[in-house]
């Protein structure tokens, strides 16, 4: 990395090309459309899942880049892929290999040291600032897919109570 630039986190081009593989747009038309069948909410969770995962398999490649950067490869910090939802969902956190603590506390002291040069600090600060925005984006593909399983659920109770009526 050129020591004068800023680290990037979320690779120049993502969002589009997520939007290009899994058609988003495609997929909240048909999420804010009438949904009145069990098919209809399992092909719109299985499009959401793509998603998540495409997403999950991307952040692979950014906890990669963070260990090989030469500025913030160096920093006793670890950017790792936790794995340990319920939910299927990996969200990025961060580990301090010195003091075992982790999310703000993994950082803090590397921010607030006087004796770190700016460009670490920089590159620190974006970092975060994009971590918590590819995992909010992350819990809120799980939501959804979360909702769509309960209102699927929702959906076939009262079809066969509609059926047990009807016999």
């Amino acid at each position: 990395m050129n020591k004068s630039k800023i680290y990037r986190l979320i690779p120049e081009g993502m969002y589009k090309d997520l939007t290009q593989k899994h058609n988003l747009n495609g997929i909240l038309r048909l999420l804010f459309s009438p949904i009145d069948d069990i098919e209809q909410y399992q092909y719109i969770s299985d499009q959401i899942k793509e998603v998540r995962q495409s997403l999950s398999e991307l952040q692979d490649r950014m906890v990669d880049g963070i260990k090989t950067d030469n500025v913030m490869g160096v920093l006793p910090l670890l950017f790792v892929r936790d794995t340990a939802s319920r939910s299927e969902a990996c969200y990025l956190r961060w580990r301090n290999l010195r003091n075992s603590k982790s999310g703000e506390n993994a950082w803090r002291e590397i921010l607030l040291s006087p004796n770190q040069p700016k460009i670490v600090k920089d590159s620190l600060v974006q970092i975060e600032k994009e971590r918590i925005t590819l995992n909010m984006q992350m819990a809120i593909l799980t939501h959804i897919v979360r909702q769509l399983r309960e209102c699927s659920d929702k959906i076939q109770q009262i079809e066969m109570l509609a059926q047990e009526e009807n016999e």
